[in-house]
């Protein structure tokens, strides 16, 4: 039997805007991502470090004119990981 592990990746972001003559600075957090992983814990912190090494900022990505994430074989951001043909 496997465990059932998921790798969330959460983005941060602070901005200062101004609304009638007052600096607002605001703090947003999102969920941007899942992985679902079946297995043991150190297939689940593999993934998580491999997520973590490919996954880009939205605002960098903006910068960038790149994608948030960067997909790699087998794996969706949107959930389990999928087949790849051989």
């Amino acid at each position: 039997m496997t465990d059932e592990w998921y790798v969330l990746i959460e983005e941060d972001t602070r901005e200062t805007e101004r609304a009638e003559g007052v600096e607002l600075k605001l703090h947003r957090w999102m969920l941007v991502g899942t992985h679902h992983i079946n297995g043991d814990q150190e297939q689940a912190t593999a993934a998580a470090k491999d997520a973590a090494l490919h996954y880009l900022p939205a605002g960098q990505a903006r910068r960038r004119a790149g994608p948030a994430c960067f997909p790699h074989p087998g794996r969706s951001l949107g959930g389990a990981p999928q087949a790849t043909e051989p």
